[in-house]
């Protein structure tokens, strides 16, 4: 077994993740979903389809600029945007730091969340941070559900603070009767950023090429730090 091609494997698990993420973020601009029932339910004959954002030229606030961060960032820069991101200090990135996330918020069009989960960034995307991402503003979070306060963004939806949200994580999973789900400007994907059958085909064997050789007394290919 040829375990050292695994690593490139492992890469394109990631890159089928980040390509999820920017889909679940195109779902929310264009109104996707919307437009899908809209044509299903025959409105079409009736009435045009609203009109919808476009992501070219948006200005992209990325919470937490870890592995997952810079993979998103390096895919939005096709797109013509302007990226800025929050919390630690990155080196030898070109995007703009915002050592506050309100000051993150304020700069961006739409906010990006995929920092890590608990104590630390519990609810750190409150409703002071939603009131100055204003109310053209969108909201994305594909890292954890505890990061964003939920009580606190259906509030700025039915007021309408921000412009929209897509959520693929919850405070609680799975999301059941919650009013997250009566919002037609909201997106909503069941923790599902790896859950394709090539990624988690690639998850599955890296896992086992990581068992075979600490077994067999070598280093794992991707130990835990």
């Amino acid at each position: 077994m040829n375990v050292g091609r695994r690593i490139p494997q492992a890469a394109r698990a990631g890159r089928n993740r980040l390509a999820r993420k920017l889909g679940l973020l195109l779902s929310l601009l264009r109104r996707i979903p919307s437009a899908d029932r809209f044509v299903r339910d025959d409105a079409w004959a009736h009435e045009l389809f609203p009109l919808t954002s476009s992501l070219a030229g948006k200005r992209i606030g990325i919470v937490g600029l870890g592995r997952i961060g810079q993979g998103i960032a390096r895919r939005l820069t096709g797109f013509d945007v302007e990226i800025a991101y929050g919390g630690s200090k990155v080196e030898g990135v070109p995007y703009v730091m915002f050592s506050d996330v309100q000051q993150l918020a304020a700069f961006a069009d739409i906010l990006i969340v995929c920092c890590p989960g608990g104590d630390r960034t519990r609810h750190l995307i409150d409703g002071a941070v939603l009131s100055v991402l204003g109310s053209s503003g969108f909201l994305v979070n594909v890292s954890r559900g505890t990061v964003v306060d939920e009580a606190a963004l259906i509030d700025a939806l039915e007021n309408g603070l921000i412009r929209g949200a897509a959520l693929d994580v919850f405070e609680k999973e799975p999301l059941i009767g919650s009013r997250l789900a009566t919002f037609s400007n909201v997106v909503l994907t069941p923790h599902a950023g790896s859950a394709t059958e090539e990624t988690r085909h690639t998850m599955l064997r890296l896992a086992l090429d990581n068992i075979h050789r600490v077994l067999d007394g070598s280093c794992a290919l991707t130990p835990v730090q």
